[in-house]
């Protein structure tokens, strides 16, 4: 009785065993493309010797934050007017009253 369950625990074992070994080659492959991806910036979109020339990704996201710096700027510029609008006529307003 104690044979049959060490044949058996040995047959599990080697089972496990032999479901590691065919396994490997895959998860050797995944490592290495993990590896690689991490190579890789977030967002780019080309290899290393062409990110010298600029993809249309990186021209659109280009324009769209200069637009947004541009919208920016003019309500910081709005912004300011109004507020020096507003201190013009309370000194106006003091002026005239005192």
């Amino acid at each position: 009785m104690v044979i049959v369950l060490l044949n058996m625990l040995i047959a599990m074992i080697n089972s496990s065993f032999q479901e590691i070994e065919d396994d490997a080659d895959v998860e050797w492959k995944f490592a290495r493309s993990k590896l690689w991806f991490s190579y890789f910036e977030e967002g780019r979109t080309l290899p290393v010797p062409f990110n010298l020339v600029p993809s249309p990704k990186t021209m659109v996201s280009l324009a769209l934050r200069i637009k947004d710096l541009l919208l920016l700027v003019q309500r910081r510029r709005e912004d300011d007017r109004k507020a020096d609008a507003e201190l013009n006529e309370v000194g106006l307003t003091f002026m005239h009253a005192g």
